[in-house]
């Protein structure tokens, strides 16, 4: 097995309103490997989104170390830790972070409109999106998708670039049994296949054989 993500002693607070701090993340310590699916269930304001973008290096923790794909993200200029994200990590957010201005086909390309490709990204996308469901749609802005079919494009957003480590908030928060089932079996496929995933839920729902639970910060298993 090869590791693709560790996160070591990792603390993150915020400063509120006045002197007020809280404390979103307690020392917090994982590993994911080649193969792993990993589900960290908490209830609303635990922490899972600081741990997600901790992890997928958005956000710089205030103690601890993370390493992905054997770099530690914060330890690089933040173009260098933008190209990192772009290589290996894919984000799969509840709230889609889909452009209403682009159609279908280059929101799903958009991680690669800002950098120079040595391979054209346009067959893959194109495969993703057929793969989805959605190859009769690729004009389509995302104002004209329901909200399973949104979620669907973000998860080919995710799958582009060929990532090593997918990092998923909430991803079947706002679907239907279909829709989530669908998504829930591309990242298992994903992980089949040598990929890394961490879903972030309060969905009991889900499972999986390896689990966390996040509350207050701390990190269980």
């Amino acid at each position: 097995m090869t590791e693709v993500l560790q996160i070591e002693n990792v603390t993150k607070a915020y400063r509120r309103r006045g002197r007020e701090t809280v404390t979103a993340l307690r020392d917090v310590s994982m590993r994911l490997e080649r193969g792993d699916l990993r589900y960290v269930y908490g209830p609303s304001g635990s922490g899972k989104s600081t741990l997600l973008l901790c992890a997928g290096g958005l956000l710089r923790p205030d103690r601890g170390v993370v390493t992905v794909a054997g770099r530690n993200p914060y330890a690089l200029t933040s173009e260098a830790r933008s190209q990192l994200r772009a290589r290996h990590v894919g984000f799969v957010f509840q709230q889609f972070h889909l452009m209403p201005y682009l159609n279908i086909l280059d929101n799903v390309l958009a991680p690669t409109l800002a950098g120079v490709n040595t391979v054209d990204p346009r067959p893959r996308a194109k495969e993703l999106i057929e793969r989805f469901g959605l190859g009769s749609r690729l004009d389509h802005p995302p104002s004209e998708l329901s909200i399973g079919e949104r979620q669907r494009v973000a998860l080919a957003r995710a799958l582009l670039q060929q990532p090593q480590l997918l990092l998923a908030d909430e991803p079947t928060g706002n679907l239907d049994d279909d829709n989530g089932r669908l998504v829930m079996d591309a990242l298992r496929e994903f992980a089949q296949a040598g990929g890394a995933v961490m879903v972030v839920t309060h969905d009991r729902g889900l499972r999986a054989s390896d689990s966390f639970h996040l509350v207050d910060g701390v990190l269980t298993t």
